[in-house]
């Protein structure tokens, strides 16, 4: 989990901003498994038929399910808190799943959008700076877009400002990341207000509430259970940060 930059669970948040902008609620859901299921099989019957060719036996000691198997009991044994935390984070998902779906009127799937980011940085130090930075990005750009409904900005000036914005993500992420997330927040309320025409401050307020709220879930529920299970952040990344605040 933590040698990869984008984790499996930040796409948990992702697939349920797709289910509720459908419309069709148990239905699609049901229909992204089935795809998705169909999908891994697909997948699955390919790389075993390429090793097949390659002349690996599908059953034998050294065979596909065999080796497969090995594999992951080694992972699981030997990356106990590995398994550990990102069982922790995907809870962590599920429950500001809920909280989204509970204010989802209210755009509340910026919530597991912002959780999504945060815990992508892994361990419990890079989760908690990137929580912070985030929230200070998002009060980054409610200053930007609070300027833009206080002078009533044209459409060009929204396209210029979605243009910059998009430039300056891929300038400033990751290595920068509350710039980052200030453009990531501004070209996200930018494109919601160039799509339904509302330039006003009750949207940008939204994005900044829903944003920072996410941020502090997140940084609250991995805290939580940092407390509960001494070991799931047990990392130099948290140690490095305890001393040095010695």
């Amino acid at each position: 989990m933590n040698h990869y930059k984008f984790p499996f669970y930040f796409h948990i948040g992702l697939i349920f901003l797709i289910i509720n902008n459908q419309g069709g609620g148990v239905d699609v859901a049901t229909d992204i498994v089935k795809w998705g299921l169909l999908l891994t099989a697909i997948l699955l019957m390919c790389t075993g038929m390429k090793l097949h060719k390659k002349g690996v036996p599908f059953h034998s000691a050294d065979g596909i399910a065999q080796s497969t198997m090995c594999k992951y009991k080694t992972f699981f044994k030997e990356n106990p808190t590995t398994v550990q935390r990102t069982l922790v984070h995907c809870l962590i998902i599920f429950i500001i799943c809920w909280v989204g779906y509970l204010v989802y009127d209210h755009r509340g799937y910026w919530l597991i959008i912002s959780a999504s980011a945060v815990l992508i940085g892994g361990d419990y130090g890079r989760i908690s700076m990137r929580g912070q930075r985030r929230m200070i990005g998002a009060l980054i750009s409610m200053v930007v877009l609070g300027g833009l409904v206080f002078w009533h900005a044209n459409t060009v000036a929204l396209i210029a400002v979605a243009v910059i914005t998009m430039i300056g993500i891929g300038f400033f992420m990751p290595n920068k990341y509350i710039m980052g997330s200030a453009c990531i927040g501004m070209h996200a309320t930018v494109g919601n207000i160039l799509a339904s025409g509302d330039l006003s401050y009750t949207i940008v307020g939204q994005r900044v509430l829903w944003t920072i709220l996410g941020a502090i879930l997140t940084l609250v529920l991995c805290y939580v259970c940092d407390k509960l299970l001494p070991t799931l952040y047990q990392d130099y990344t948290k140690e490095k940060l305890i001393v040095a605040k010695k």
